[in-house]
């Protein structure tokens, strides 16, 4: 994780719903991308990056989070720190009772 937005506790908005925002840029052309989501409730989350056959290429976030909105900050790198190819990847949000995947499109 390159960074999580952070907010003073009294000024703190909880959002209403657990969501993932699109991706931006999308296509991610320039090596990074921003990835934005908003959890309503303490959970535990994993934010992970799979490549078209449904392998996990990147495990972003794998923890307990408390409410509030995050952004995330990926540099296309996978687990061994190695750039991704060009293609088609997918990103989920996972918490126990909800899961969201969107899709996002890497080049160079």
């Amino acid at each position: 994780i390159t960074s999580y937005s952070s907010v003073e506790e009294e000024t703190r908005i909880t959002p209403l719903i657990t969501m993932l925002n699109p991706i931006r840029p999308n296509p991610v052309t320039n090596g990074i991308a921003k990835i934005s989501f908003s959890l309503a409730e303490p959970v535990h989350t994993k934010l992970k990056i799979y490549d078209a056959s449904g392998r996990v290429v990147k495990t972003l976030v794998n923890s307990t989070l408390q409410s509030g909105v995050y952004n995330l900050t990926w540099d296309g790198r996978d687990e061994s720190n190695r750039r991704v190819a060009e293609g088609i990847y997918f990103y989920t949000l996972e918490t126990p009772n909800q899961k969201f995947t969107k899709k996002m499109i890497f080049t160079r």
